[in-house]
């Protein structure tokens, strides 16, 4: 029988875990803001943290060092409370003092705000000044002085030695002469009274009718044309002779049918057309003439109207 033997397990090694120490970087100081530095002008003193300045215009400017990327403001009363406040990249703010109490303290914070933070990421600066007031004069106080009742002395008695009175002849003295007074006569202005006014009585006017008269009618001496010798012989439309149109135009311009300027010379427009209609309206009503009323579609003038256009006097 084989001899039984126990198998030999080998105890791994132990190895220590390397481990790496990571490398040290020195950390980046981060630029920070700095707290403003306040200056107000112009400065006569400055006395226990307070900048007296003149009445006048007052300049207050700050700076800080740092990525500032704006400033807030605020001016405080003497009770704290804020009577201005504004955000703003300006380094500088100019005030009237006669908008300020003299003698009263105020505060001024500055506020530098850092790039990308708000007003709570700022840091601020106060500082104080007051507009100098001039001491109110004292006037001095009158004191009445104290009134003392002087002591009452008894006088004494004396007998008064009688002693007769020396005679004395009474001087004669010249009565004065007094000029009389010279009185300025009073001049009396007489009073001025208003004249009556008395309103001129009111006469209407007697209307006359003035009497009309009938004008006498002239029958218009008309003279037929021979169809030898007139041009208006023939009726006339579009087509026809300029020269005779602008003839026909002349005439309705004269007898105050057609406005100068209103039509185009040697064609039959539209407003040549018209002037005809009012002639021919018009040689009806006061001759009795019936004409060929000219169509406004396809104008043509008849003869009839062309010779009493052409006779009729103006």
């Amino acid at each position: 029988e084989p001899a039984y033997e126990e198998p030999q397990t080998e105890e791994p090694a132990y190895e220590e875990p390397q481990t790496e120490e990571p490398a040290y970087e020195e950390p980046q100081a981060e630029e920070s803001v700095s707290a403003p530095t306040i200056t107000i002008e112009p400065m006569l003193t400055f006395e226990d943290g307070v900048t007296y300045v003149p009445g006048g215009t007052i300049t207050m400017s700050w700076y800080s060092s740092g990525p500032v990327s704006r400033y807030y403001v605020e001016l405080s009363d003497a009770s704290n409370a804020v009577i201005a406040s504004a955000e703003t990249e300006d380094n500088f703010l100019s005030a009237d003092s006669t908008r300020l109490v003299p003698g009263e303290i105020y505060t001024l914070d500055v506020t530098a705000i850092p790039e990308g933070g708000s007003v709570e990421d700022g840091v601020f600066t106060s500082a104080l000044f007051c507009v100098y007031a001039e001491p109110a004069s004292e006037e001095p106080v009158y004191e009445e002085p104290a009134y003392q009742e002087p002591a009452y002395e008894e006088p004494a008695y004396e007998e008064p030695a009688y002693e007769e009175p020396a005679y004395e002849e009474p001087a004669y003295e010249e009565p004065a002469y007094e000029e009389p007074a010279y009185e300025e006569p009073v001049h009396e202005e007489p009073a001025y009274e208003e004249p009556a006014y008395e309103e001129p009585a009111y006469e209407e006017p007697v209307y006359e009718e003035p009497e009309y008269e009938e004008p006498a009618y002239e029958e218009p001496e008309y003279d037929e044309p021979s169809d030898s010798e007139s041009p208006w012989s023939a009726p006339i439309d579009a087509y026809s002779d300029p020269s005779l149109i602008s003839q026909v135009q002349s005439q309705l311009v004269l007898k105050g049918m057609l406005l100068d300027g209103a039509y185009t010379v040697g064609t039959l427009d539209d407003a040549t057309v018209q002037a005809v209609i009012d002639f021919q309206s018009y040689c009806a009503e006061n001759f009795d003439s019936v004409l060929t009323p000219i169509d406004p579609m396809n104008p043509v003038i008849d003869t009839q109207t062309l010779a009493l256009l052409m006779t009729i006097a103006q």
